[in-house]
Parts: structure tokens; sequence; C-alpha cells
């Protein structure tokens, strides 16, 4: 299983936060994205990827991190965790944490 898993239903991204806290693991996953478009000109899933892009990089730039990872230590990291980012129909960027 890769660390980046996607859902079709919609645009989300599940982030595996066993090494890294929420911010380091959206930012790997917004970098692994780039690097797919930028090694594959056309890829078939472009759009889904651009999505992806776009919601992860409001993401980032949405969220105070450092209040996330003090509120919560589970997305400081180095735990079992996985978290799904995805954009509410309000079209704000949230995460929600996954059952194990």
């Amino acid at each position: 299983m890769s660390r980046f898993e996607m859902n079709e239903m919609d645009v989300s991204v599940v982030l595996h936060l066993v090494d890294h806290c929420i911010e380091t693991e959206a930012r790997r996953a917004l970098k692994a994205r780039q690097a797919r478009l930028l090694e594959d000109a056309m890829p078939e899933d472009e759009d889904m990827l651009a999505g992806e892009m776009e919601m992860l990089q409001d993401f980032l730039t949405s969220w105070d991190f450092r209040a996330l990872r003090a509120a919560d230590p589970d997305l400081a990291g180095g735990r079992d965790l996985r978290v799904r980012v995805f954009r509410r129909k309000e079209g704000l960027v949230d995460f929600e944490k996954l059952a194990p």
C-alpha cells in the first residue's frame, strides 16, 4: 500500500502519519503529485491530480499546523494514524482522523 492513498469517490487524500506530522505528510503528498505530473506529460488522471494538488496547497496555506499539533498530539506523527484531507461543500479544506 502506498503512503498516499487516493479516494476516487471525491477529491480527497489519505495521509499516513506513522513517520511524520500532518504538515510534512501533506507537503510530501503534494510533491509526489507534482513529480508525477512532471514525469508523465499527459497522465490519465491529470484532472484528479490537479484537484488533489490544489486541495493540498489550500490545506497547507489555510491551517495553523503548530496549533494543530499542540492541540492534538496524534497529528505530530509517530503513530499509526491515517488522516483524510478533503474539501467541504462550502469550499473549505478540512481533515478527519480515520478509524484504524
